[in-house]
């Protein structure tokens, strides 16, 4: 009987440390590169769990006031999506990166007088989200900023900086 008390006492703390609260997370990162001569460089680091992703992402060079997107684009399937070195605007430059799988929301807004732009996010993923993100390391993070048009046209997104995601520890 005494050597039973203390072999169930361990076994309980043994199994109270087997609990399901354990999230498994997937670390990644993106370098953020400027696009088409914007000046705009970065870096994004995720955190993604099962149903929520953390993205933090810091881009420096850019206009004061500019309100900056951040997408994950992707291509169909598993297919790599890639940055492109320019931003050909009649192909929008989707050969290369695809479509947006997830809009990091709420987009920031750069601070007068500043040119670096901090968003940290933590969004929830449905299970068809998560699906539609996944593989991560195949996609990419583009930037976009609002700049003037030519001609007085008012503004429009302008990708301004892209870095291809891959796997992180």
């Amino acid at each position: 009987m005494k050597l039973l008390l203390p072999l169930l006492a361990l076994a309980l703390v043994l199994f109270a440390g087997c609990g399901g609260d354990d999230i498994e997370t997937e670390q990644y990162s993106a370098e953020l590169r400027a696009i088409g001569g914007s000046g705009v460089t970065g870096r994004a680091v995720f955190r993604l769990e099962d149903d929520a992703i953390d993205a933090t992402i810091t881009a420096k060079g850019l206009e004061e006031r500019q309100i900056v997107s951040q997408f994950v684009k992707g291509l169909a399937g598993t297919e790599q999506a890639r940055c492109p070195e320019s931003v050909q605007f009649a192909g929008g430059g989707q050969v290369a990166y695809g479509k947006t799988v997830l809009a990091l929301e709420p987009f920031p807004t750069v601070q007068p007088g500043r040119d670096v732009s901090r968003y940290d996010g933590r969004l929830p993923l449905s299970e068809a989200e998560r699906r539609r993100i996944e593989p991560l390391e195949r996609r990419v993070l583009l930037i976009t900023g609002e700049a003037a048009q030519e001609n007085g046209g008012g503004r429009r997104n302008t990708p301004v900086a892209c870095g291809e995601i891959s796997t992180s520890e």
